[in-house]
């Protein structure tokens, strides 16, 4: 079998695997398990033609770090009709692009709420919603601190923490300033969240699931100071085993995907899809000490291979095993 990951033209910015330059760190250690199976695997630049991707010979996609999608407006556009292109095709695509679609747009977190599934309290701008810093400063007056990040954005770009009035006057993103705010936040929605301080004293939980069943779990811990997660932001990550309720929330929001998604009537799946090859729940610990959903992570998660628990292997080669195994599993 050929398979291609799909990925994007410039990583830089991220870890990226010394063997090859289009694939992460953790995904080099999947594909060295899709390897050591003797199927092939190529990288697959997003936005490439359904034509050339049959051209080449591949048997199935996997969406992995197509990450600069998020970077522009063109950018985000761009894919989103890429996907749609891949979702009228013939293409064996995991995940589902009709998934993928419902995940690009952090809206979803209406349709889970709807369901039951405990979700960070979000209030939801709409993208003709005239964002300015008196509004701003009313929602701190109001609710206290809280964050403030686009509907559809990956790696925490253009998410800013509003913790003190002062910070309406140097609001950054990503180390940019946003000087003039009704040009940055331009035509796209956005949500506001309560700020959860347990992020800076926990932590987030991340709960990996592949082909229909729990994998692992790890925990992200922001650097000194700072409040976001990420491992390119110089957050850390380890293994952990989360404790039963958090581990019950995430698995309640995994079965109650196919339910969000086919609530709403923007969106299409067959319930003979079968679960999706791989997701991943965040966990947050709200004002109560309760965990809700902070994302779900359909489109292009870290599934963090490379991490494994203090008593197991390196690296972590039953989720490999496992990604592999449902890769060509019948439904």
């Amino acid at each position: 079998m050929h398979i291609g990951m799909i990925t994007c033209q410039n990583l830089d910015r991220y870890f990226v695997s010394s063997q090859f330059p289009y694939f992460t760190r953790d995904d080099q250690e999947l594909v060295n398990g899709l390897l050591a199976n003797h199927w092939e695997v190529s990288p697959v630049f997003w936005g490439c033609s359904v034509q050339e991707i049959k051209n080449q010979g591949i048997d199935v996609l996997v969406m992995r770090s197509p990450w600069d999608y998020a970077d522009s407006a063109k950018n985000r556009s761009l894919f989103k009709e890429w996907l749609s292109e891949l979702d009228q095709s013939d293409l064996i695509v995991h995940n589902k692009p009709a998934l993928m679609l419902w995940n690009l747009d952090k809206h979803y977190l209406q349709d889970l709420s709807v369901v039951g599934v405990p979700v960070v309290e979000t209030t939801y701008l709409d993208d003709n919603f005239d964002l300015n810093r008196e509004f701003l400063a009313g929602c701190y007056r109001q609710k206290g601190s809280f964050v403030l990040k686009p509907a559809v954005s990956a790696g925490a770009y253009d998410t800013v923490l509003i913790d003190h009035l002062n910070s309406l006057d140097c609001l950054k993103a990503h180390n940019c300033e946003v000087s003039d705010l009704k040009l940055w936040k331009g035509n796209r929605s956005f949500l506001i969240q309560p700020f959860l301080k347990s992020v800076m004293e926990q932590g987030e939980w991340s709960l990996i699931f592949i082909g229909g069943e729990y994998s692992h779990c790890i925990l992200k811990i922001p650097k000194s100071g700072d409040w976001r997660v990420q491992d390119e932001l110089g957050g850390s990550v380890q293994w952990c085993h989360p404790s039963d309720r958090i581990k019950e929330v995430a698995c309640l929001a995994y079965e109650k995907i196919p339910l969000a998604v086919a609530n709403n009537p923007g969106f299409a799946i067959n319930d003979d899809d079968g679960p999706p090859l791989y997701a991943r729940i965040d966990i947050l610990l709200d004002h109560q000490n309760e965990p809700v959903v902070s994302e779900i992570e359909l489109i292009e998660p870290e599934l963090f291979f490379l991490k494994r628990p203090p008593e197991g292997q390196e690296p972590f080669l039953p989720a490999i095993r496992l990604f592999s195994d449902r890769l060509f599993a019948p439904k």
